[in-house]
């Protein structure tokens, strides 16, 4: 085989197509690959879409709900906290009330273990 041959068949090749066709080759081969991983994360997505879709929507209700709730509760126990300091201020007012009114005297007097007033010991 002589040199022109040889050229002549390298020629023929690169002509013919052959080289296009190479090339082709592994530009497919590569881009089978790429839709097959394609197909993978299409596939693990829909999994995913299936699977885990309603329990995120279910955790994602169930924690709006919750929220919802530990609202009004620190909303209620705000309100039962001003009620309650109302009464406290009623009471303390009942209290000052009712000790002008009993004077000093009844404040300073002395009880025993049963509640009852004592006699001092200068009264005795």
């Amino acid at each position: 085989m002589e040199l022109g041959e040889v050229l002549g068949y390298v020629f023929t090749f690169v002509g013919g197509g052959g080289l296009t066709a190479l090339v082709n080759w592994r530009l497919n081969k590569k881009k089978a690959t790429v839709e097959v991983k394609v197909d993978e994360i299409s596939a693990l997505h829909k999994i995913i879409e299936e699977v885990y879709e309603p329990t995120i929507r279910f955790q994602k209700d169930r924690i709006e709900e919750l929220e919802g709730q530990v609202k009004a509760l620190k909303e209620q126990l705000s309100a039962e906290r001003i009620d309650r300091q109302k009464e406290m201020e009623v009471m303390n007012k009942r209290i000052l009330s009712i000790t002008n009114a009993l004077g000093l005297k009844a404040v300073e007097q002395i009880r025993d273990d049963k509640g009852r007033f004592a006699k001092k010991e200068d009264e005795a």
